[in-house]
C-alpha cells in the first residue's frame, strides 16, 4: 500500500516535471511513452506477483 502511495507520488511529480520543462514535443513525447512503460511495469510485476501468489496456494 506505501509502496503504491509512493508510485503514485513520483508519478505526479515526473508528469509535471515533463508539462513543465516540455517545450519540444520531443520531449513531451518520450516522456509520455516513458511514462506509459513505467506503468506497464508496474502492472507487469503486480500481474507476476498475483500468479506466484495463486500459484503457491493452490500448490
Amino acid at each position: 500500500m506505501i509502496i503504491r502511495l509512493y508510485l503514485k507520488y513520483f508519478q505526479t511529480c515526473f508528469f509535471y516535471f515533463c508539462f513543465s520543462h516540455s517545450k519540444k514535443k520531443e520531449l513531451l513525447i518520450v516522456c509520455l511513452s516513458s511514462f506509459l512503460l513505467f506503468n506497464l511495469g508496474v502492472s507487469l510485476v503486480g500481474f507476476i506477483n498475483l500468479v506466484k501468489f495463486l500459484a503457491m496456494s493452490f500448490s
